[in-house]
């Protein structure tokens, strides 16, 4: 009668020994278990085949990039070499987008990621090397009096096409999210730019229209994400322009501590696919007094009510009279009438 194995497989608990155990034991030997496996590739394993490979490929290779590199996946390393060939084999990459760059299994993730690694190894910076993409920027006019000439309510504007908005605004409200752009209420002088997320910033800090409006406002979510996108979006306006456009000062609308109170029964604590809204422990310098009260709130480590408050839960008309409040109490407002949603013109 056979018995049971008695030594574990690698890596599972022991187990107490039993009656029969012990009586075996003066008898059985004891298969060795396996040691952990390694760490993928380590410094100190580095040959000098491998080394010439990466040299014949124009690396810069020093201590601390032969660390990076051999703490990279094989798949990834395999990119890397193949980012550094094709680098060396041309040197100008201005004419390829990032996403279009020819090189097997980099992907613009990928260069999220390793870009600074791929920019250390090769000498050279390839993110800075691409053809930028033009911002293009999906907005609505809020205007009533072109909303009345019958001509169309949403557009699409690309830097340095040949298309211009409809009408110049006194007002520019940026928002995060499609359903507020398209749906906002009629406000006089206005329009209602879609952002770009965390690329606000640097999509719309130098469309000249834009920095043109007496004012520029920003309304997003109420939430970590909300508050870093205004944060940076602000940052960005306070930098002088292109042909030297002076700074522009961001006006946030529905972001305060006071609204985080007013819309809490809409706070949520998941995200919509259920996970967690995880804290944010990242300092926002940008921010005011009573945004930075409100962001602490709920990005805060500890314990809080919620985390979120989406951008749809608050209703339109409720943010169009705060941007008209916005308007109303800006020194450089030319009077009430300038401000009004619909009439008084």
């Amino acid at each position: 009668m056979a018995y049971p194995r008695t030594t574990p497989p690698a890596g599972s608990p022991a187990r107490a020994p039993t009656a029969r155990t012990s009586a075996r034991a003066t008898t059985t030997s004891t298969t060795p278990t396996t040691p952990p496996a390694t760490s993928p590739r380590s410094p100190t394993r580095l040959n000098e085949l491998e080394t010439e490979s990466l040299r014949s490929t124009g690396a810069v290779l020093t201590p601390a990039t032969v660390r990076a590199v051999y703490q990279l996946g094989a798949d990834d390393a395999e990119v890397l070499f193949s980012a550094v060939t094709w680098l060396r084999r041309h040197p100008d990459a201005g004419a390829w987008t990032a996403r279009q760059l020819p090189v097997p299994g980099m992907h613009t993730k990928w260069l999220d990621t390793h870009g600074a690694l791929l920019r250390d190894v090769a000498g050279r910076d390839v993110r800075d090397e691409v053809r930028p993409r033009p911002a293009v920027l999906h907005l609505t006019y809020v205007d009533p009096g072109h909303a009345a000439s019958g001509r169309r309510r949403h557009d699409a504007w690309t830097t340095g096409d040949t298309h211009d908005i409809a009408y110049r605004p006194r007002i520019v409200l940026v928002v995060e999210n499609r359903d507020s752009r398209l749906w906002f209420p009629p406000v006089r002088d206005t329009i209602v730019v879609e952002g770009g997320g965390k690329a606000a910033g640097t999509l719309l800090a130098n469309v000249p229209w834009i920095r043109a409006a007496e004012h520029v406002a920003y309304w997003g979510d109420i939430d970590a994400d909300g508050y870093a996108i205004l944060d940076r979006f602000r940052a960005a306006l306070a930098e002088p322009g292109p042909d030297e456009a002076p700074p522009k000062p961001v006006t946030s609308i529905l972001m305060d501590a006071t609204d985080l109170h007013r819309y809490a029964r809409h706070g949520v604590n998941h995200d919509k696919a259920g996970r967690p809204i995880k804290p944010s422990p990242v300092i926002l310098p940008h921010l005011t007094e009573a945004e930075t009260t409100a962001y602490d709130t709920i990005a805060t480590a500890g314990p809080t009510p919620f985390r979120r408050i989406e951008q749809e839960a608050i209703p339109l008309a409720h943010a169009a009279t705060r941007l008209l409040d916005v308007c109303m109490r800006s020194p450089s407002s030319p009077g009430r009438s300038r401000c009004h949603p619909i009439d008084g013109a």
